[in-house]
């Protein structure tokens, strides 16, 4: 029999829509427990990935192991699959609440740890679990910097059914994680704490966020300087997170936020760290409304890691060709020729954006390249 263990951080992802920088903090733990019960993010995320499992393993032997309620019961049950709780959780849990979990599971002997969360839950797993046991995320948190998930839920799927066949092997990969006291000024701090065993499938494993390299700086200045120039007048910009996004507002002398979401009007700051509500607001009251974006370094990522502000819900009252993508031409290179990915969580946002882009990688210079 393959036994599974589940680990779903329910209130994963929460800061994310609300204009948060991650969701780690004890004072935000009651808002928490409010916020994963109206949004079941993970759960839902979780669902996908195992209504996939279960389809995949039908007429096989297999167990989930997970704790009690949200944690994994909650989900097992719905989707008829068997289970064993190996951890009584509170309704509200923390952080503990997942390590504890994870010793249960490498106590129980588990062939597979699944976790849904983002890099705090991967952290919460690494003093107990370090690299006894293999595990795979499912991408559920604001931030996501680490190498342990997948691409997607339905990678995370696949990638579950080759490891229980037998037809992947393991390899380690880094848990990053970001300071976010130091992102109340701005400041990104990204360190690696450790390393996790994880099925070994380039293809659906994201990889670990590069931060901008030497000579791109002037590359990253000339995209902000043709963007600052070719703004249209009375349009509305919400400009997406990052630092070649930030060197636009360094141009226009606005003040922004680096991980956060900021509005421009007419070349001044209408909104500063707005939230997905502030953003439908926007978007419902105004016709000419742009995205500036930029792709995640060494990811690849464009919608759905640290942006989801910029929500399945925004994106759906903004038209594709008004999302202008930018990138340094290093971050394309880095790509490899894999294809830039998008996950917001609705597969017809996802649909709608994928096929070839125009990659603004220089002053009016631009490469077409597929988005995923």
């Amino acid at each position: 029999m393959f036994r599974i263990g589940l680990i779903i951080n329910p209130a994963a992802g929460i800061g994310g829509k609300l204009g948060w920088k991650g969701s780690d903090h004890p004072e935000f733990y009651p808002i928490k427990a409010q916020e994963a019960i109206l949004q079941k993010e993970p759960q839902r995320k979780t669902e996908e990935t195992f209504q996939i499992v279960k389809e995949g393993l039908e007429g096989e032997d297999f167990l989930v192991l997970t704790g009690s309620g949200t944690m994994g019961e909650d989900l097992c049950q719905k989707l008829d699959i068997a289970y064993q709780i190996v951890y009584v959780a509170p309704m509200c849990t923390q952080a503990s609440d997942t390590a504890l979990t994870a010793k249960r599971l490498v106590e129980e002997e588990v062939d597979l740890i699944v976790f849904a969360g983002g890099d705090g839950t991967a952290r919460d797993l690494l003093d107990e679990v370090t690299d006894q046991v293999v595990v795979l995320g499912i991408p559920a948190g604001v931030k996501m910097h680490s190498s342990v998930f997948a691409v997607n839920p339905s990678n995370a799927a696949r990638m579950i059914l080759d490891f229980v066949h037998g037809a992947l092997r393991d390899r380690l990969a880094e848990v990053m994680d970001i300071n976010e006291d130091l992102l109340k000024d701005d400041v990104l701090e990204a360190r690696l704490y450790g390393y996790l065993r994880v099925p070994d499938d380039i293809t659906c494993v994201q990889r670990t966020k590069v931060g901008r390299q030497g000579g791109e700086q002037e590359k990253a200045k000339q995209i902000a300087q043709y963007i600052a120039d070719n703004l249209i007048d009375d349009a509305i910009y919400i400009i997406a997170p990052g630092s070649t996004t930030g060197e636009i507002m360094k141009i226009l002398g606005l003040d922004y936020t680096l991980l956060g979401v900021d509005v421009v009007q007419c070349g001044e700051l209408l909104a500063k760290d707005v939230n997905e509500s502030d953003l439908l607001r926007i978007v419902e009251s105004v016709q000419a409304i742009y995205v500036i974006i930029t792709i995640i370094g060494g990811q690849g990522f464009l919608f759905g890691r640290g942006n989801q502000q910029i929500s399945a819900k925004v994106l759906g009252k903004i038209s594709k060709e008004n999302i202008k993508i930018i990138c340094t031409p290093q971050k394309i290179v880095d790509l490899r020729g894999r294809p830039i990915r998008v996950d917001t969580g609705s597969k017809k946002v996802d649909e709608m954006l994928r096929g070839y882009h125009r990659i603004i990688v220089g002053y009016d210079e631009d490469y077409v390249y597929q988005v995923k």
